[in-house]
């Protein structure tokens, strides 16, 4: 879990095998342990992506069929008394 802390997104493909992809959202997380990382994220100009600022959790998926997979994140949104629950979920 973390803070996005920046995030850029990309409408040009810079490589081939991320033209399906497009537009590209790229984001910095900065962890609770102090670790900054680089993250994927998805449908960047949906109403429902991330924003800087946004508490997100990092999850590792297939960008790309048949493809390792590679972090990306997700902001959250199951509410509890009020308040976001941050807490990790699997993603099945």
């Amino acid at each position: 879990m973390g803070l996005l802390t920046a995030q850029v997104t990309y409408r040009r493909g810079f490589l081939n095998a991320f033209k399906s992809l497009l537009p590209y959202g790229c984001g910095l997380v900065q962890l609770e342990c102090g670790v900054r990382l680089q993250a994927h994220i998805a449908q960047p100009d949906d109403a429902n992506a991330p924003a800087t600022g946004s508490r997100v959790v990092l999850r590792f998926r297939s960008l790309i069929a048949g493809d390792p997979p590679s972090l990306a994140l997700k902001r959250l949104r199951h509410e509890r008394l009020g308040q976001l629950d941050w807490s990790v979920r699997s993603q099945a």
